[in-house]
């Protein structure tokens, strides 16, 4: 993609615009809505081993192993030659509706006619590719074009092709022209037209040094690209003596865009380079692709391969285990320590064991740190690992072989200068460039709180009812005593002007808080601040009016203040008295001052961005000490969250903890000085304070991961859950403490805890006792009005405010969310978000609905299947190819072709392909995509199974088991029988009961880092599995 695709270049520098934009990201294609115009910047060219390539700015930051092995970010001014960088495989947009611009050139009466393709193909690409690499266009001084193909007089087949590719789409036939004195003959394609035409569409080359990737080719699809290169390697490439499918080249463009487009579909390649080169063909760099991993070579040769029979036998002939080496997964040495950190060479034979594990010290002793002969580990070998060794299976190094990801060593950084645009993907933290995994722009995490009586209030209610807009920020209505006393009398109140402060209209309060209330409902935002309690306890009211809080709510804010806050995590100040836990509150008040101390400590040392933040900062000294791992601390003490014990122990906790902040911060009043807005404070009065606030609940979605506890005061979000890992295993991970007491009460097995994680509570598993059903509950088996409870227990003896999310079951009604928010009111909360689960899949308003479309599109926007009708008609049809017979059943409804069923005959073949691709068609049909697309995308596809057998069979007139499909759909589509259907047609259709579409999590439900579920807690959106946080 050119710069000026992202948006245009003039736009005002240093400043956001907005556009459309489709990326690629390591979690697949992403909506960008932004970019940011950095002006001319500081850039830094950066260059790998293997020759790929990419220019940013000094800032930007780019994914990288580093030496722990660890999957990190790192500034680009960060990185350094040995460094090892992540190239992302696979990371083709493959648009199945492309279409080639509108030709309407009028051509000249006396032109020869031929056909203009509308879509691409893999036969059309195939041509193309061939014509890069020994083609030419050719345009004389009268305006005639024609053109030209090159092919090696011996090579048969390639003529044979180019001809029959030629007469299929464009209608032409060539003349031939035997080159004097050479083993090659021109093949002449006279067309003012056709030549146009390709420079239309962007495919251009006069000689061997213009050689490119045409831009179109990475727009027109897989199949596309694909038949592209196999074309261009059927002209210029060849399997090098050493095994590797090679390709060489005199173009430099040629070489960049080829190594871009082979990674994009999965295939990583090294490129080297002949500078001093001087023979009879001329005095020009050579630049030799080759393709280096076992899985890019296993994948050229399934998808691609050559035209030729003699190199695809050549090519079928590599052997695997020879390239291991070029595919390494860098810097596992201390992962795999971590793994086995035993004896080693010390327990040979007849020496004492030690507990050693042998076999697996013997495997991995080259992995290890500190070993002569140290090696870096490879794919290959990682997944050797993985299948031997449990240890190894059940490690994070399973990442790896899940990411489809390409390592490789930086060689070379230079500094320049150019004109740098930034993306902004809501989505997603990533977008891939030029192959590598980059950092976007993140604008970071913000609020946005109007007051209920400010005149755009409905307005503002309502912003985010399309949840695509304003994605970078929370909204929260900022609701008065006034307006609250209103709504529950039903009375109007006044709308005040903020500059003049005059009442400028009026609105029924109660509408208004129903409207928020529908909104919340709807997709859980608005939440609620009650700003006059706020400022009710706005230590320091001279400085001004609180009017807005942290991203989560937290934190009450004065213009230019900041955040800074830590939690206690509670589980540690439990200890163990004659077999059961209880508080230690020695230590509990210990860490309480020792933490006071330490954020006292850090307003200080910290570097602001400016000014006034420092100064106001360092003038009310704001600390906001809270906690986490409380879930975990009630089961551990055996209380259930959803009980009055458990919120009597939530009040006395929170004061403990708020007294003895007070006690730590009075003394280091007395060594440092009383904040610098003491004098002007509510106390004034009092003994001297060194911070102005000292407690606050934050969310810790992400630190309270890193302490293996649950998340601020929040219920645990489940007790176990499923991780899909290598070859769709399914690893069940448990919450430990659960784990323990299963096992300890002689409960626990396998089987009951993937009951478990299906179920997602343990409420209704007739298996596991009661008493331990009421300690371990989670977030959905706790009602709304004990969520508010236990928000208000803390509320009551905190500085700040408490972070906290009101979970609610989907079928949850607008009169609960009201009772809620009421409820937070009257318990003297600062302010409630709540959450109904599933709220946000774009589909609310249907769920429970009687009245469900029928059509071919569930969704609005066509992401969801429509449900597989109950009654269907069809054909189904035997066709004949490379791996035996083949069964296509496609049936019909009302509404069109909905589905597509295969069956693969005795003769064996490849039924898993056969079958998954018949279950995406299916899906794709009925969630409304156009037939003649999916047509298009399959029919052409080709198997060299197939293709081998065609020769000598005649009951073979398919390419493949994808073409066999495509052409059945294709002879349904073509019939009277579906074009005349309608309801009574629709007979009794015997149909395979198994095809089982299992549902997906919705899009926003999903983790932009790891793509496991997220969940609402804390007021914030967060992942439990790698502790993402949308607010951080």
């Amino acid at each position: 993609m050119r710069i000026d695709e992202i948006g245009p270049c003039d736009a005002q520098p240093k400043s956001w615009h907005k556009h459309n934009l489709k990326v690629v990201t390591d979690e697949g294609i992403k909506d960008s809505d932004e970019f940011y115009n950095n002006g001319h910047s500081k850039t830094i060219t950066l260059k790998t081993k293997c020759g790929y390539t990419v220019t940013a700015t000094e800032e930007h930051r780019f994914r990288v192993i580093n030496e722990a092995g660890e999957y990190a970010w790192k500034h680009l001014k960060d990185i350094k030659a040995g460094d090892y960088i992540v190239l992302q495989k696979d990371f083709y947009i493959d648009n199945g509706n492309y279409k080639f611009p509108e030709y309407n050139v009028e051509p000249h009466f006396n032109a020869t006619k031929i056909n203009i393709p509308k879509f691409p193909t893999e036969e059309l690409g195939e041509f193309i590719g061939y014509f890069m690499g020994d083609g030419a266009l050719s345009i004389n001084e009268h305006g005639t074009g024609r053109l030209i193909l090159t092919i090696a007089d011996k090579e048969e087949e390639i003529k044979n092709r180019m001809i029959y590719i030629a007469e299929k789409i464009f209608g032409l036939t060539p003349c031939a022209q035997k080159k004097p004195d050479d083993n090659s003959t021109n093949y002449f394609f006279n067309s003012t037209v056709l030549t146009n035409w390709l420079r239309f569409i962007g495919v251009d080359k006069k000689s061997s040094i213009d050689a490119n990737v045409p831009e179109v080719i990475f727009k027109g699809g897989k199949s596309f690209a694909k038949g592209f290169i196999r074309g261009l390697f059927s002209a210029d490439g060849c399997v090098t003596k050493e095994g590797y499918p090679s390709l060489c080249t005199i173009s430099e463009k040629m070489a960049d865009g080829l190594r871009i487009l082979l990674l994009s579909i999965g295939i990583p390649t090294c490129t080297s380079i002949k500078s001093d080169r001087k023979d009879a063909f001329g005095d020009n760099p050579i630049y030799q692709i080759r393709i280096i991993t076992n899985e890019g070579i296993r994948k050229f040769k399934d998808e691609i391969g050559f035209i030729v029979s003699e190199k695809n036998e050549r090519l079928n002939n590599i052997e695997e285990a020879s390239y291991e080496f070029n595919d390494i997964i860098p810097n596992q040495a201390y992962k795999l320590k971590e793994i086995y950190d035993g004896p080693g060479r010390g327990c040979a034979k007849g020496k004492a064991s030690r507990g050693a594990n042998r076999e697996l010290y013997r495997d991995i002793s080259h992995y290890l740190p500190d070993v002569s002969a140290k090696r870096n580990l490879t794919r290959m070998r990682l997944k050797y690992l993985a299948k031997n060794y449990e240890e190894v299976k059940n490690s994070s190094l399973m990442w790896f072989l899940e990411n489809n990801q390409f390592y490789d060593e930086v060689v070379e950084l230079k500094g320049s200068e150019a004109l740098t645009l930034d993306l902004s993907v809501p989505e997603n933290s990533t977008y891939i460039a030029n192959g590598f995994v980059s950092h976007n722009t993140r604008r970071g995490a913000n609020m946005a709180i109007l007051r209920v009586d400010h005149p755009d209030i409905m307005e503002f209610i309502k912003c985010k009812e399309d949840t695509k807009e304003i994605t970078n920020f929370n909204i929260s209505v900022a609701l008065t005593e006034k307006f609250m006393e209103a709504a529950q009398k039903g009375e109007d109140y006044d709308l005040i002007d903020p500059h003049t402060k005059k009442a400028v209209g009026k609105l029924n309060a109660r509408e208004v808080f129903d409207l928020i209330v529908k909104m919340a409902w709807t997709n859980g935002e608005p939440g609620i601040v009650f700003i006059d309690r706020m400022n009710r306890d706005n230590p320091t009211p001279s400085l001004g009016e609180i009017e807005s809080t942290n991203p989560c709510g937290e934190q009450p804010l004065l213009p230019y203040e900041s955040c800074n806050l830590g939690s206690i995590n509670l589980v540690k100040m439990l200890k163990e008295n004659g077999g059961k836990y209880e508080i230690d509150y020695k230590e509990l008040e210990r860490t309480v001052k020792t933490a006071v101390h330490f954020l006292d400590n850090v307003i200080d040392v910290n570097k602001y961005p400016l000014d006034e933040i420092d100064k106001m900062t360092k003038s009310t000294r704001k600390i906001g000490l809270g906690i986490m791992g409380f879930a975990d601390m009630l089961m551990m003490l055996n209380i259930p969250y959803n009980s009055e014990k458990a919120v009597k122990l939530a009040e006395n906790i929170m004061k403990f903890i708020n007294e003895k902040s007070k006690e730590e911060s009075r003394e280091l009043a007395k060594v440092r000085g009383a904040f610098p807005a003491f004098e002007n404070s509510i106390y004034k009065d009092e003994e001297p304070l060194r911070n102005a606030t000292t407690t606050t609940i934050a969310p810790t979605g992400t630190i309270s991961i890193i302490g293996g506890v649950s998340s601020g005061v929040e219920p645990l979000f489940a007790v176990a859950f499923v991780r899909n890992v290598m070859d769709n295993d399914k690893l069940v991970e448990v919450y430990p403490y659960f784990e323990k007491v299963m096992k300890e009460r002689g409960l626990y097995s396998k089987e009951l805890m993937m009951k478990v994680a299906k179920e997602g509570t343990i409420a209704h598993i007739k298996e596991i006792p009661e008493d331990i059903k009421k300690v371990f509950v989670t977030a959905h088996d706790i009602t709304p009005v004990w969520h508010i409870r236990m928000q208000a227990a803390f509320q009551k003896y905190t500085d700040n405010a408490v972070s906290k999310t009101v979970n609610f079951r989907n079928d949850a009604s607008e009169k609960e969310v009201r009772d809620v928010f009421t409820l937070a009111y009257k318990l003297g909360c600062k302010g409630v978000t709540i959450y109904r689960d599933g709220s946000r899949s774009g589909q609310v308003l249907n769920v429970g609905t009687d009245n469900k479309k029928v059509g071919n599109i569930s969704g609005d926007d066509g992401s969801t299947p429509r449900e597989r009708p109950q009654l269907t008609k069809g054909i189904t049809e035997k066709v004949r190819v490379g791996c035996g017979n083949l069964y296509v059943t496609v049936n019909y409804d009302e509404n069109g072709i909905c589905e597509v069923f295969t069956n693969v005959g005795k003769a064996g073949g490849c039924p898993s392909q056969s079958e998954a691709t018949a279950r995406l068609i299916s899906i794709g049909l009925r969630s409304g995509m156009d037939v003649e697309s999916i047509i298009h995308q399959l029919k052409g596809i080709r198997c060299h199974s197939t293709l081998r057998q065609r020769a000598n069979n005649k009951d073979i007139k398919v390419l493949s088991c994808p073409d066999a499909i495509a052409r059945t759909i294709e002879k349904l589509m073509n019939s009277k029988e579906i074009k005349n259907c309608d309801d009574e047609t629709i007979a009794d259709n015997m149909y395979i009961d198994d095809l089982i579409e299992e549902e997906k999590p919705k899009k926003q439900d999903v983790c932009p880092e790891c793509g496991n579920k997220i969940t609402h807690a804390d007021g914030c959106v967060i992942c439990p599995n790698c502790g993402y946080s949308k607010c951080s």
